[in-house]
């Protein structure tokens, strides 16, 4: 398994996003991270850029608020599972912080 790249892009656009590998590493960078005049941001795009499970990531729909849930739950899926994952996420709508949590 290769490791995942994610980036943070700030909805507010007078602030630049930020590249992470986990969980803690983006709540670190998240905290602190300002716009170009010294204002929080709070609010943020969460996108993969490499890595594995990149359509399992799109199929949930993976955000700042589910975000902990894709690093605790699903990052490391592999085989079956993973395969099963994208196809009630994609095709049946399930749930899958309640199916899998």
């Amino acid at each position: 398994m290769t490791a995942n790249n994610y980036h943070a892009t700030p909805y507010d656009i007078s602030a630049t996003g930020f590249y992470f590998h986990s969980f803690e590493d983006y709540e670190a960078k998240a905290r602190n991270h300002r716009n170009e005049y010294g204002e929080m941001v709070e609010e943020f795009e969460i996108q993969h850029v490499a890595g594995d499970n990149y359509q399992l990531f799109s199929a949930l729909g993976i955000n700042q608020a589910n975000l902990k849930i894709w690093f605790d739950d699903f990052e490391d899926m592999k085989g079956t599972d993973l395969v099963g994952a994208i196809y009630l996420a994609e095709y049946l709508n399930v749930d899958m912080p309640d199916y899998y949590g």
